[in-house]
């Protein structure tokens, strides 16, 4: 009798709902390294916004979509991002953002998703999968993840050959994201 009035308890609260969280800036960072002739450079966006759906029952139907202001590029240093800005890099003017929005979410483990999706930069959109570790709180929702962009898929291809060899930057951007939604 216990078993059935547990089951008809769970039928009339019906499933745990899918939460959509909306990105709090404020308290998230999107990061990025990039090799610089023979160190690395950091840097961060400034400006971005997201919203997370997450259903703790059904991850697989969960979804996120993440925009990025391409002219909120900060290195820590005016010149180089005025540089990185123009038009021979990121052209801000025509693209001003970057994004990400999932069209498939994997569960990897309960703490884990692979995230797969469409990324676009500089105006180029290419599929990328993603691993995202997730933590819930209450109302509040934490995803992380770190992944790596190659310049040359997304038609950023600037770059200087060195007297000594090899390039002024390097093909591979690392980015850090620490995500908090509530």
């Amino acid at each position: 009798m216990r078993i059935a009035s547990l089951v008809l308890l769970l039928a009339l609260i019906g499933p745990a709902a899918a939460k959509t969280y909306k990105v709090d800036p404020q308290t998230s960072q999107i990061a990025f390294a990039v090799t610089h002739m023979v160190g690395t450079v950091e840097g961060s966006f400034k400006e971005f916004q997201g919203e997370v759906s997450y259903d703790p029952a059904r991850p697989e139907a969960s979804s996120v979509a993440m925009t990025v202001a391409a002219s909120s590029i900060d290195t820590l240093n005016g010149t180089r991002d005025k540089r990185l800005k123009a038009r021979s890099f990121l052209n801000t003017d025509k693209f001003t953002t970057l994004s990400f929005v999932s069209r498939k979410v994997s569960v990897l483990d309960p703490a884990h998703l692979s995230v797969e999706g469409d990324m676009t930069i500089h105006g180029v959109t290419r599929p990328m999968t993603v691993a995202v570790a997730l933590s819930l709180s209450g109302d509040e929702a934490t995803f992380t993840t770190d992944f790596v962009v190659l310049r040359k898929d997304y038609d950023l291809v600037w770059n200087r050959t060195l007297d000594s060899g090899g390039t002024m930057m390097g093909e591979e951007v690392k980015v850090h994201m620490l995500v908090h939604a509530r």
